[in-house]
């Protein structure tokens, strides 16, 4: 039996209880200038009941309709059962609903009019009139304050689960908030490494295959380069797919640092291109901008082998005020890729950057994910990117 067939099992034994007590009380107190009791003072007691079905859907509806088919019997000049015991159940349901603005007033009008009908109507004694009154004003202000608490008690229950709720969806959004954050990150270091990896490789192995019948050595000395820079790929990469794994353990390497900054120019140099770095206020950076930083100027390292075809190119690293400012700029032109005498033409460029490519776009998010940001276009004949990254007080 479902939770919804055992309700309606209690709500329909309720009804019958009612109507029976009601059959019960009100044959009980005839009194010799009432009206005999008859199929209309039965239809009270059922209509009393089966209004008891519908107490939790409508329950001030409930209360209204009792309320006035109590006046009614009175009126008529049934025997008389009182008001308490007969709304007892509709007023507890109405305070239970959310409804005691509407009940405490019912109460005093039925109690008003109750006593007036009875006193000035009836002519009964004043004195017993006040005193039943007061009785029934008790039983009824209990009923409602029962139901007050019960309605007061669903208020906060409904409060907790929306609460519970808020929290439920917020834990899920910053997981999904975390989780796409790890991707972009994963995706960056992927593209940092294998792009630049790639780019160096690429760069030694043409070396390598103009190199092979002429300068053995030169052409030995490339494939060697490109050796050291794919192993240290692999490395890498493995770390990142370690992470991605169990992020838990430390990881296989110290992240970069704004110290390794001064390794580039000799991976620069390996290239073909000359490097000149220049870092001055690099201290007391956090470890997020400074990883930032290094992963900025090695994507536009990267970019410049790439596309440029530059022969020199500078990166700055600046402390102004509260951020640190990082530039690093190429002059364009036809670089070449050199090894002892030997050159190689690299790929000659415009001083732009191919549309659509993730390099710009993976600085920018480095940027934005440590609260900086980045430029990055033409420079005249070159190109030049510009971030300045957040570092507190200077």
């Amino acid at each position: 039996m479902t939770e919804q067939t055992r309700r309606r099992a209690r709500d329909a034994a309720l009804a019958a209880a009612v109507a029976v007590s009601v059959w019960a009380v009100t044959a009980l107190a005839e009194e010799p200038a009432s009206l005999p009791l008859g199929p209309a003072g039965w239809l009270v007691g059922a209509v009393l009941g089966g209004l008891q079905l519908a107490r939790r859907r409508r329950p001030l509806a409930v209360l209204l309709v009792s309320t006035t088919v109590v006046v009614a019997y009175h009126v008529l000049g049934y025997p008389a059962v009182g008001t308490a015991w007969p709304l007892l159940l509709p007023f507890l349901g109405a305070a239970a609903g959310g409804h005691l603005r509407y009940a405490v007033p019912l109460v005093a009008a039925l109690s008003v009019a109750n006593v007036g009908w009875r006193v000035l109507v009836e002519r009964e004694w004043p004195l017993g009139v006040l005193v039943g009154e007061a009785r029934d004003l008790v039983v009824l202000g209990l009923a409602l304050a029962v139901g007050e608490a019960v309605w007061q008690r669903r208020r906060w229950a409904e409060e907790v689960r929306r609460r519970v709720a808020r929290a439920d969806e917020e834990a899920r959004r910053e997981a999904e908030r975390r989780l796409a954050e790890q991707r972009l990150s994963v995706a960056a270091d992927l593209h940092d490494v294998v792009a630049h990896s790639l780019v160096v490789i690429g760069l030694q192995l043409r070396l390598a295959e103009e190199t092979v019948d002429t300068e053995p050595e030169a052409c030995r000395a490339a494939i060697a380069a490109a050796l050291a820079v794919h192993d240290e790929a692999v490395r890498e990469t493995s770390r990142t797919v370690h992470l991605l794994r169990d992020p838990t353990p430390a990881p296989l390497r110290p992240a970069p640092t704004l110290a390794d900054l001064h390794l580039l120019p000799e991976v620069a140099r390996r290239a073909g291109l000359e490097l000149r770095v220049d870092i001055d206020g690099g201290r007391d950076v956090p470890a997020s901008v400074a990883q930032a930083a290094y992963r900025i100027a090695q994507e536009a390292l990267t970019n410049t082998l790439k596309h440029a075809g530059a022969a020199q190119a500078s990166l700055t690293l600046r402390r102004e005020g509260r951020a640190l400012h990082l530039r690093f700029a190429d002059p364009g032109g036809v670089g070449v890729v050199s090894t002892g005498s030997v050159r190689c033409t690299s790929a000659p460029g415009d001083g732009g950057r191919p549309p659509g490519g993730h390099g710009i776009v993976g600085m920018r998010e480095r940027a934005r994910g440590v609260g900086g940001r980045l430029e990055a276009g033409p420079d005249g004949g070159g190109f030049r990117v510009d971030a300045w990254l957040p570092v507190g007080d200077a």
